[in-house]
């Protein structure tokens, strides 16, 4: 059997490494609510993309085993001003990440905008179904009234 990863440590870490006092600093330094901090701690779990995400500078085998000494804190390669012309792989990174921004706050715009059609059109959804149900029960009673027998004529009422 492999090794278990013990996120609860991990959690810690991330606490340890930025001087976060607590579980509350912890969810506003991840960006996530006081009470999803809770639950990680006792499902022993966490979001491996938010931890990712925000823990920009940490070396990661510190960060999930604990075995490596603390690495020293370094600005975050996104906080740092990179020269557009700058052809590095930090630079292509940063320019991706930008990128990606922008499509998602472009995104973000456009779901809101979605979101307030479809708030607009809900009220009208209930006349559709009146519209539908009248409609069923008028063609069942039109079926109904011109029923007939299996030799062609029209049942007796």
């Amino acid at each position: 059997m492999g090794n278990i990863l013990d996120k609860r440590a991990v959690l810690d870490r991330i606490k340890q490494f930025y001087d976060l006092k607590g579980n509350a600093e912890l969810s506003r330094f991840l960006g996530v609510a006081p009470n999803t901090i809770t639950n990680w701690y006792a499902r022993c779990s966490f979001d491996i993309d938010i931890i990712y995400t925000k823990c920009v500078g940490i070396d990661l085998n510190w960060l999930l085993s604990g075995k490596e000494p603390k690495p020293i804190k370094e600005e975050p390669v996104l906080n740092q001003v990179i020269p557009q012309d700058h052809t590095g792989e930090a630079a292509a990174y940063y320019r991706m990440y930008k990128e990606k921004d922008e499509e998602n706050k472009e995104l973000l715009k456009e779901n809101a905008r979605l979101e307030e059609r479809l708030r607009l059109i809900e009220p009208d959804k209930s006349d559709f179904i009146k519209i539908a149900e009248d409609a069923s029960t008028g063609s069942n009673l039109l079926h109904d009234s011109h029923r007939a027998t299996s030799a062609g004529a029209p049942l007796k009422e």
